[in-house]
């Protein structure tokens, strides 16, 4: 028995709608009615019906924002929509959500609505037969990736070779020689932020990647695999004095660089690493390609061969001097002294360079002291899309120019200090008070109230105390809640808006990406991952 929902702000309709039909003879289940979006969201995902009757026209959210928000939660649901008018505007939306129909409230009938039913449940039954008369293949093609990343582990892990080779059959790659040899790809940050925002950068990876695969479909014996931050390429050959297997994987290498520069306006940097070896040694190698992944930061070769005899960087412990610069750039920081900032930068890029100090030191170091620095400003939040990009840098001139935009940002934020004691006091009581009121429309008037202050001097000593206008505070203190709640699954983007105080969701998405820089549902889909 098939489940079905009834939408409609008029009361009186909606009890027609369920009086209307014999739902037991049609084989259907009436699970819930609903007079507002905000109910009909609710009940959907508590009931997650099969079919959905909707008004077009209600408050807030129309049927057809409805029906977009009810496909994506449960893809197969069927909607038939009604209408007061026979308006084309709505029914080309409607077409265009793959709507089962679109009917006139005034001209319904019981054998028009039962032709509906009966047409979305015939939709429905077809989709199951069809669903269940997909091929394994297809299955497996959709979730090809997942697959391959599996491959990658088990090989890593150091899985017997009759099980990678079998694991390999069924991905359709090809090992049939008894020689390996591997090389890995990042993605040059310094030459994409000309371009594009640190936060575009997985997109960019991930972009890599698949064109870095369609390429290695005409480059026999390569294998591409997408790793967090990187690709690794493995080339499988028959070891002869004929062939060179560090030039072919060159000239794949070269002609990657020339389509990403084509395509996505990038760079890359390789490491070629000068192994040969077999299958069972290859999880050793992996892992010594892995603790190598720094072998290419002070090179300026886009292309580097890594010999095994290559020396690493010096790991020390941080020396007087070392902590006398960073401490240095810390008080030209909180200064607002750029050019002092700058140069003492310039020194240390020079420094870490010329010791070849260890990339990861170096960069643990700063990145810590600028979380430390950002989280004394009066910002948001803290990026962690930043860090987790200037941590996989590769190269000292990406960690540079990482280190160069966060100072930048910083040096343009405002700064708290010792002095702002009696400021902060003020801040905090404010916070509670909108912690207290968090879903009602708070404004000026009402916090100077709470103070026992003019609302025009208010005003004006909070632009001074926290350098922007109220408004502004209190989205960005209502935005960090929304970012808490939507660490709790239940928590649905359409109820912490409404407990904020935003009763149209398109507002909230709007004021939640001017604020954090992506959706409600982008945010809540990086939780997930």
């Amino acid at each position: 028995m098939f489940k079905i929902m009834l939408i409609d702000d008029d009361v009186p309709m909606l009890k027609f709608l369920q009086q209307m039909m014999d739902w037991d003879q049609l084989s259907l289940s009436l699970v819930g009615s609903a007079y507002s979006s905000v109910m009909a969201l609710q009940i959907f995902n508590e009931m997650l019906p099969d079919i959905v009757i909707s008004d077009i026209e209600l408050p807030h959210k129309d049927g057809i924002e409805l029906g977009i928000e009810f496909k994506r939660i449960k893809p197969s649901v069927r909607i038939i929509f009604i209408s007061c008018h026979e308006e084309f505007t709505y029914a080309k939306r409607a077409l265009a959500l793959n709507a089962d129909d679109y009917l006139i409230k005034d001209e319904l009938t019981v054998v028009q609505l039962e032709q509906s039913l009966m047409k979305a449940i015939k939709a429905m039954e077809t989709s199951v037969d069809q669903s269940e008369e997909l091929s394994y293949r297809e299955q497996f093609q959709r979730n090809y990736d997942m697959f391959k990343h599996s491959f990658y582990l088990k090989l890593k892990d150091g899985a017997s070779p009759q099980i990678l080779l079998e694991y390999a059959k069924q991905l359709d790659i090809h090992w049939e020689h008894a020689s390996f040899m591997s090389a890995v790809g990042y993605l040059s940050i310094s030459s994409s932020l000309q371009k594009y925002g640190y936060r575009d950068i997985p997109l960019l990876r991930y972009g890599i990647y698949n064109i870095a695969q369609e390429l290695a479909r005409t480059y026999e014996g390569i294998t591409v695999f997408h790793v967090y931050d990187h690709c690794t390429f493995i080339l499988n050959y028959r070891h002869s004095l004929a062939f060179n297997p560090h030039h072919y994987v060159q000239i794949y290498l070269e002609k990657l660089q020339e389509n990403c520069e084509l395509y996505l306006k990038v760079q890359l940097r390789f490491l070629i690493f000068s192994n040969n070896v077999e299958l069972e040694a290859m999880n050793t190698a992996l892992h010594h390609m892995q603790g190598d992944k720094f072998a290419g930061y002070y090179h300026k070769d886009l292309i580097h061969m890594v010999e095994s005899s290559e020396t690493k960087p010096i790991s020390s412990p941080a020396n007087a001097a070392r902590q006398q610069r960073l401490s240095e750039m810390v008080t030209a920081i909180q200064a607002g002294q750029r050019e002092q900032v700058m140069a003492l930068l310039d020194q240390v890029i020079q420094t870490t360079a010329s010791d070849t100090l260890d990339p990861a030191e170096f960069i643990a170091e700063y990145s810590s002291t600028l979380r430390y620095l950002e989280m004394q400003s009066t910002k948001l939040n803290v990026d962690e899309r930043y860090y987790a990009v200037l941590e996989s840098t590769r190269h000292i001139e990406d960690t540079e120019t990482l280190l160069r935009l966060k100072l930048e940002d910083l040096l343009e934020s405002p700064r708290s200090s010792s002095a702002s004691k009696a400021r902060d006091s003020k801040l905090q009581e404010i916070d509670q008070y909108l912690l207290q009121h968090l879903s009602e429309n708070v404004t000026s008037v009402d916090v100077a109230q709470h103070l026992f202050l003019n609302p025009s001097y208010f005003s004006r000593y909070f632009k001074r105390m926290t350098d922007e206008n109220f408004t502004d505070y209190v989205h960005r203190f209502k935005m960090k809640a929304a970012m808490q709640m939507m660490e709790y699954p239940n928590e649905t983007i359409e109820m912490i808006s409404i407990k904020l105080g935003y009763s149209d969701r398109t507002y909230f998405t709007k004021v939640f990406k001017k604020y954090v820089d992506m959706t409600p549902g982008e945010y809540k889909s990086k939780l997930i991952q």
